[in-house]
């Protein structure tokens, strides 16, 4: 006698399998709140900058993210002049208020540490970077 059972069975087990495929690995997603939490890291917590809006993530290939922000009202400082540049252009140093778009290039790494490792401000881009993201 054929069990009628058995197909049904065997299909409730494969999807219960890839449901909880995709719960175990949710860890790998970048969050909008993990974004925040490494921007807002690199740039000194929120004392220098005014509203920081994470606009959205995108994978960009396995375990790399890309995180796409705005910021309102930053608090930025340029660079202070050698003495010759000094002579021609002033001492540099001054700070003002940036507003703008950029973006963050998140690694997500087998043992679970997220690290930023890219990040563009307008036209400012830091590359060498590795900021462990809580």
């Amino acid at each position: 006698m054929k069990c009628k059972t058995a197909p049904a069975i065997a299909l409730i087990v494969v999807v219960f399998f890839l449901g909880l495929g995709n719960t175990a690995f949710a860890g790998d997603q970048l969050t909008n709140s993990k974004a925040y939490a490494g921007i807002s890291r690199f740039m000194g917590g929120s004392a220098n900058f005014g509203t920081l809006e994470i606009i959205g993530v995108l994978q960009l290939q396995q375990n790399v993210f890309q995180a796409d922000y705005t910021v309102q009202g930053m608090q930025r400082r340029r660079a202070r002049n050698d003495a010759v540049t000094a002579y021609a252009f002033g001492p540099g140093g001054e700070s003002y208020v940036w507003s703008g778009s950029g973006s963050a290039i998140f690694v997500h790494y087998n043992d679970g540490n997220w690290r930023m490792i890219r990040l563009s401000a307008g036209s400012t881009v830091w590359t060498d970077i590795s900021v462990a993201v809580p």
